[in-house]
């Protein structure tokens, strides 16, 4: 995952985060779903999985999030 931040805070909105904007690239999935553990779980959906809880940690902090995936795609 990757996470690039930028902003020099001092817009007008509320938040710590507030004129900041974040983009956050989840990684894999669509045709690189990444890792399968023995047990069944992809590395894809704990990554989606986290990224879309860091989204609304930093909006909730007034950070304007750009995600550069909104859902994964199946390829087959």
């Amino acid at each position: 995952m990757l996470l690039v931040a930028c902003g020099n805070g001092n817009a007008t909105g509320s938040g710590q985060l507030s004129g900041h904007t974040v983009m956050i690239d989840p990684g894999h999935g669509g045709r690189d779903p990444g890792s399968v553990e023995p047990n069944d779980v992809h590395e894809k959906d704990l990554i989606t999985n986290t990224s879309d809880s860091i989204k609304k940690a930093l909006r909730n902090a007034g950070a304007n999030v750009i995600m550069t995936r909104k859902k994964m795609k199946k390829y087959r």
